[in-house]
């Protein structure tokens, strides 16, 4: 009879599975509605928090996301993390795949294996993967704006109509840049930090187990004096999993929230501006002008008004993606 450890041993992560590219896909999707379930509220008090009068406290944006409803605009979040999850998190691996053979093509890398892509190579492929899933969620991502931040509770698709009939088809995409940009940095600090941080953890946890495996430390690029720092304080038992993709998730959380929440602000305050008619002066033009006119106007501390929920909404995103997932 086996050993309940030996047992454990052979179980398998999701991670280590060969899936079909398709199978990819749906799951990077499906993670992305799930996570939705549970983050929306966090767009909404955010979302708020960014519209609210100067001076207004956060548990009076509480009661205002309370009145308007925690899931209203609910179902068009779902539909834009069909979108936008399904491009960024299917896309990465192909996008890291294409990044890391490129550099081997060059004569830059002795090795095609992705798990020895270095931290520049993930951030870089979360980057792009960022950008084209922008491009195809813009649409969805103007109109949530609109129901999220209108007084009156509107659908989908009576938000999709005045944005056409005001802006025409370009107004979609109005604030694409800011958008763009915020999820090119969040690709590459979300996507591309959290791997390379669950990694490494993954490593050191790996070195607790079998500390006397050189050749193993070595290939995994573990620091000798960290890992023995870690084994005087934690010992030679390994975290629990979970552990390592909370605390990667926690980290990434703060990164992308305090690089991309001026990013988020610009797009935001230029995408509510679509519901002006045709020919109305807009007040934004641009991502810098924007920016510029809040801090002049208003003092930096604006555009930092919503980074409570903000941060709260990567952290819950982030964990319950990556636990779907299985990585």
């Amino acid at each position: 009879m086996e050993h309940p450890s030996q047992t454990k041993q052979k179980q398998v992560r999701l991670v280590d599975v060969s899936i079909p590219y398709y199978q990819t896909l749906l799951l990077s999707g499906g993670a992305g509605c799930v996570a939705w379930c549970v983050t929306h509220p966090f767009e909404m008090w955010k979302n708020v928090a960014m519209t609210a009068a100067p001076g207004t406290s956060q548990l009076d944006m509480l009661r205002g996301v309370q009145q308007r409803g925690f899931y209203r605009g609910f179902s068009t979040g779902v539909l834009r993390q069909m979108v936008y999850a399904t491009s960024r998190l299917g896309f990465y691996p192909k996008i890291r795949e294409g990044v890391v053979g490129a550099q081997y093509r060059l004569g830059w890398k002795s090795t095609t294996d992705v798990t020895k892509a270095t931290l520049f190579d993930r951030a870089l492929s979360g980057f792009l993967a960022g950008i084209i899933a922008t491009l195809f969620s813009s649409p969805v991502d103007v109109c949530l704006v609109l129901q999220t931040t209108n007084a009156q509770r509107q659908p989908l698709l009576q938000v999709a109509r005045t944005v056409f009939q005001t802006s025409g088809v370009t107004g979609f995409w109005r604030g694409y840049p800011p958008l763009a940009l915020r999820s090119a940095v969040s690709g590459a600090s979300q996507v591309g930090v959290h791997d390379h941080l669950l990694t490494r953890f993954r490593a050191y946890n790996g070195g607790l187990v079998d500390p006397n495996n050189s050749e193993k430390m070595k290939d995994a690029k573990v620091s000798p004096f960290l890992l023995s720092t870690l084994i005087k304080l934690k010992g030679t038992t390994p975290f629990h999993d979970n552990t390592l993709i909370n605390v990667a998730s926690g980290l990434t959380a703060i990164l992308t929230a305090t690089m991309t929440m001026p990013l988020e602000f610009a797009r935001v305050q230029i995408s509510i501006e679509t519901r002006k008619p045709k020919g109305t002066p807009r007040r934004f033009t641009g991502v810098v002008q924007c920016l510029r006119t809040i801090v002049r106007e208003e003092g930096i501390r604006r555009i930092y008004v919503s980074f409570l929920p903000f941060l709260c909404k990567y952290c819950v995103f982030i964990s319950t993606v990556v636990f779907c997932l299985g990585v």
